[in-house]
């Protein structure tokens, strides 16, 4: 009986699991074997795929690799669970953006999605919640933060956290969070980062 597999080497499986399946595979014999006697404790599993926050992905891999059969079962439960509930989440958040665009667009504001959200405006994910996604990230000019917040208020969004007016230069906010009719965030940059980072932080130059 082989041995239980420690953390390092569960993490190692999921990476190469991901990096196969990124390239499109189909998923080598070793791999395949490698997954057929994967043994670790529950608690193992359920760390590398939850607290990592790779579940969705390892989710969408095991299906494109036509590895789900071949995984733990306890392990393919969970990251189809976790695979299915970010792509409904994309979904919704596919929709948002578009919606959003749309208005910044008609108002005439710049915009550019980042991070997750630049991966649904740019649609170069192989599948739709192979990127768990908990919100919207869009960057508009500074001087347009006023208009944009018009924006999104015109479409019932509600701003869930405003700036304190007596902060300290180093802690005053790059973005403002809205909270959609559903619940679900938007956050509105018009920084990069915070003020500490200097320079780097700064984002004026992406709309010449």
């Amino acid at each position: 009986m082989p041995a239980s597999l420690n953390p390092v080497q569960i993490r190692r499986l999921l990476a190469r699991t991901l990096t196969v399946a990124l390239g499109g595979g189909p998923a080598p014999a070793q791999l395949v074997d490698r997954w057929a006697h994967a043994d670790a404790t529950d608690d193992a599993w359920f760390a590398a795929l939850t607290w990592d926050g790779v579940g969705a992905s390892i989710g969408w891999a095991l299906d494109a690799l036509d590895l789900r059969e071949v995984a733990p079962p306890d392990v393919e439960s969970l990251a189809t669970a976790a695979f299915e509930e970010a792509r409904a989440q994309s979904v919704h958040l596919t929709a948002d953006l578009a919606r959003l665009g749309a208005a910044l667009e008609e108002a005439r504001i710049p915009a550019i999605a980042l991070k997750g959200s630049a991966l649904l405006a740019a649609n170069v994910a192989p599948a739709l919640g192979v990127r768990w996604m908990n919100d919207i990230d869009v960057l508009v000019p500074e001087g347009r933060v006023d208009d944009a917040t018009w924006a999104l208020e015109s479409l019932g969004y509600a701003r869930s956290a405003a700036e304190r007016p007596d902060a300290a230069p180093v802690f005053r906010l790059y973005h403002d969070t809205f909270s959609s009719p559903e619940g679900r965030p938007v956050e509105v940059h018009w920084r990069l980062g915070p003020t500490r980072w200097g320079p780097a932080a700064q984002a004026e130059s992406w709309f010449d």
